[in-house]
């Protein structure tokens, strides 16, 4: 959940993705409620934006329309289950022209940056690395449990203390689409390599957080009890300790690029020991023409999926065990 959050500042695509996964489900609402099929229409239309912006973005659209189209299925409602059958025709519609771009970037998908080798690594990826470095990745894995239950628990009682049947479909339509991304990207990193990281549910979790609040806020009004604590402990845990060693990794950034800036006494070579990943590589990026050496060996793995990939990205830095 931090992890996912951090994006909304780090606007990138994941953020637009949001915006048009949100359009899609207003007019999707506007069309449950109105009946007017121009609403389907633009639902599509946003539907395909979300496609174009991110894969996973795709996923949580396609799947949203899948929600409701199985919803109408079930209330009998046959000329809407029509309307979201041609909407899923659409979106694929849509999405033919990034096809050839998709393949291409599947199929590098070798190259990674982020992903780890070992189902293991890839796993506790997921966990918010900065807390990791404090306590551990079993802790925290411990942690994420414990608030995951916490937080359930917590948007179960809302769910019945609000007792509104209109917003409770909306919210299993969001919760269901958010749990079917997650499943999928697992499922596909299962069964091909690991491909899904937390970032990519941050589409549909902005809606999911959106709709999670009054439930949330309804709790803590009527039943103050000891899941409320809890859920404040916890959330208060992660964002501080995430917030202070983000800080705390952002200014190392900034030094390093203010080395590279200000000092002027680099010659052929430049020698670095006690430096981070993230210097280094700042150094060999900024200094294409020079040498850097570094005793971290491990940074070869550390920051690049293979170490024929680092040579390949990073030729100018030397690595010494």
């Amino acid at each position: 959940m931090p992890s996912v959050l951090w994006y909304s500042t780090n606007i990138r695509m994941y953020a637009l993705a949001a915006l048009f996964i949100s359009c899609e489900l207003f007019f999707i609402y506007q069309f449950e409620t109105l009946g007017n099929f121009s609403f389907i229409i633009c639902a599509t239309i946003f539907a395909g934006a979300a496609a174009w912006t991110h894969y996973f973005a795709a996923v949580s659209a396609g799947l949203l329309l899948m929600f409701f189209w199985l919803y109408a299925l079930h209330t009998r409602h046959y000329n809407k289950v029509g309307a979201y059958t041609i909407a899923g025709i659409g979106l694929i519609v849509l999405f033919i022209p990034w096809l050839t771009i998709a393949y291409s970037q599947l199929k590098s998908v070798h190259g990674s940056y982020w992903i780890k080798n070992s189902l293991y690594d890839y796993i506790g990826s997921f966990y918010y690395v900065h807390l990791t470095d404090i306590v551990g990745l079993h802790a925290f894995s411990i942690l994420a449990v414990l608030f995951l239950v916490v937080l359930i628990f917590v948007l179960i009682n809302g769910i019945k203390l609000l007792d509104n049947s209109a917003f409770n479909l909306y919210f299993m339509a969001i919760s269901g689409t958010m749990i079917g991304t997650i499943g999928l990207g697992f499922l596909i990193s299962v069964l091909m390599r690991p491909i899904f990281v937390p970032r990519y549910v941050y589409p549909i979790f902005f809606p999911f957080i959106c709709f999670s609040m009054p439930l949330i806020k309804l709790y803590f009004q009527q039943q103050p009890r000891f899941g409320g604590k809890a859920l404040i402990a916890l959330a208060t845990l992660g964002v501080l300790i995430n917030t202070a060693k983000g800080v705390h990794g952002l200014k190392e950034d900034v030094t390093a690029v203010r080395t590279v800036n200000i000092d002027k006494s680099f010659k052929t070579a430049v020698k670095c020991n006690h430096d981070t990943d993230a210097q280094t590589l700042f150094l060999a990026y900024c200094l294409p023409k020079h040498r850097i050496t570094t005793t971290q060996y491990k940074i070869r793995t550390r920051t690049v999926q293979s170490e024929k990939l680092f040579d390949k990205t990073f030729p100018n830095v030397v690595t010494h065990k």
